[in-house]
């Protein structure tokens, strides 16, 4: 249950801040000048934005997450892993969301000379970070 309660926090955050983004950032606001701002783009090159492939990469990604999250909630020893999934599912899930609605995923936060990202890229390389450590690890048999 927690899995599920953390899943849908991690979404909703995701899309009330990319909600806010596309009323609040259409001028770019900087925090810190020539490096880091504020600002809506419409990011049609991501991974899932490209092309036609993008949906179907979206549902044998989710499909995944899923078969690995069963795998793992019958284990005890494996609740890092959940966390994880619930991380890296929740911001491919609101990702998708844009590319299905939009047509290119909505990011708003730009380090200058670098690239444009969201907390849906955020929570996915948390969720990556703290899937890997898991592996790390020891287990509890």
């Amino acid at each position: 249950m927690k899995f599920f309660a953390l899943f849908i926090l991690l979404f909703s955050i995701d899309r009330l801040t990319k909600v806010a983004a596309l009323f609040l950032f259409s001028t770019p606001v900087d925090l810190i000048p020539d490096t880091l701002s504020l600002h809506l783009y419409f990011n049609e090159e991501s991974f899932l934005g490209a092309g036609y492939s993008g949906p179907m990469v979206m549902l044998v990604l989710l499909v995944c997450l899923g078969a690995l999250f069963f795998y793992a909630q019958k284990r005890d020893h494996y609740k890092y892993l959940l966390l994880g999934i619930a991380c890296i599912g929740a911001g491919a899930l609101s990702n998708s969301v844009d590319v299905l609605r939009y047509g290119a995923v909505i990011d708003w936060i730009e380090i200058h000379e670098l690239s444009f990202f969201n907390m849906s890229d955020v929570f996915i390389g948390v969720g990556c970070v703290v899937m890997l450590l898991s592996l790390f690890k020891k287990r509890v048999v």
